[in-house]
């Protein structure tokens, strides 16, 4: 008797997988979150490693480093949750010495200077976890064809001496975000669009024997995917692999940052702290196994500007693995 119940039980979650990705393995994209959600009591753990190269030649670490482990669940069909606790090298353990210097001619003038850090030693350690949750609120389904929105919220504990203006918070900058998804899939194409707005909390530290506080501005990001499934050409069954090719575009628009020091207002002047918008691309491949594991990777580029948080090309890899109830 339990055989034959598992057998049907075995054979209907088959059927449903077959359908689910069918239709949706495209828009699992790399980088960004689409509309839909993971199924109802379903566990994914995804192991990230993004790297680029080391902005300071002469230092002993060829690249940056950042690894991350993302636990998301779904709560329901229409919501689920994520944690993500992160590693990496991007920072020092303080802001750099050098972070500004600043010069007085008589009693009236004073001028600014603002350097990057040089040859720091940056440790590899936890930089911070990243919480995430996402509500499905529109669905419109039809074969091969739907169309949907979602709402999320972000929260980071990460709290690290990020000398750029620029908020990020996977590692850098801790705070809240919150914004919408749309992604929109026709037969074998999807398309996503994610805009959002970041607001992250000032960091309080010294640079040299200097008090300093970094006051980061209101951030709004605007995200494109574009997914296309190229292989199977026909589903038999879902123990057949998918490939998936994406590419997606990240921009980011940001204010300049507010240095205070030893209670004096610094005026931005480094490229690093002043405010600007970019846009990056990103190419990846995707190969999806027997319905339950992702196997990725990105690779990405300046479009228009430029980012200062990392140099290029970053290079980002993932293996995510389902676990349904």
């Amino acid at each position: 008797m339990m055989s034959r119940q598992m057998s049907k039980y075995v054979c209907w979650w088959g059927i449903l997988c077959l359908f689910s990705w069918g239709v949706r393995a495209q828009e699992l994209y790399i980088l960004n979150e689409p509309a839909s959600n993971i199924p109802k009591g379903a566990l994914a753990v995804r192991l990230i490693h993004m790297h680029y190269p080391n902005e300071q030649p002469n230092s002993t670490d060829r690249f940056r480093l950042m690894h991350a482990l993302r636990l998301a669940y779904g709560i329901s069909g229409r919501w689920m949750v994520w944690v993500q606790p992160a590693f990496s090298n991007h920072h020092s353990l303080e802001l750099p010495p050098d972070l500004v210097n600043h010069y007085h001619i008589g009693t009236q003038t004073v001028f600014y200077s603002s350097n990057p850090q040089q040859l720091v030693p940056y440790p590899y350690r936890y930089v911070g976890t990243h919480f995430y949750t996402k509500y499905l609120f529109l669905k419109h389904d039809e074969r091969n064809d739907h169309f949907r929105a979602a709402a999320y919220a972000e929260y980071s504990t990460a709290n690290n001496p990020h000398e750029e203006a620029e908020a990020n918070l996977y590692d850098d900058t801790g705070g809240w975000g919150t914004g919408l998804v749309i992604t929109k899939l026709h037969r074998r194409w999807a398309l996503s669009y994610t805009m959002g707005v970041i607001v992250p909390q000032a960091y309080e530290g010294k640079s040299g024997d200097l008090p300093t506080r970094m006051e980061y501005g209101v951030a709004w990001k605007y995200n494109l995917s574009l997914g296309y499934l190229l292989y199977p050409r026909v589903y038999k069954d879902y123990h057949q692999n998918n490939i998936n090719l994406y590419l997606e575009l990240m921009g980011k628009q940001y204010p300049a940052v507010r240095i205070i020091q030893d209670g004096e207002y610094i005026p931005a002047s480094s490229e690093l702290h002043i405010g600007q918008h970019y846009w990056e691309i990103y190419a990846g491949i995707q190969k999806i196994v027997r319905s339950n594991t992702r196997i990725e990777i990105a690779i990405g580029a300046p479009l228009y500007r430029r980012s200062y948080i990392h140099n290029y090309p970053v290079v980002q890899f993932q293996l995510q693995h389902y676990f349904f109830p």
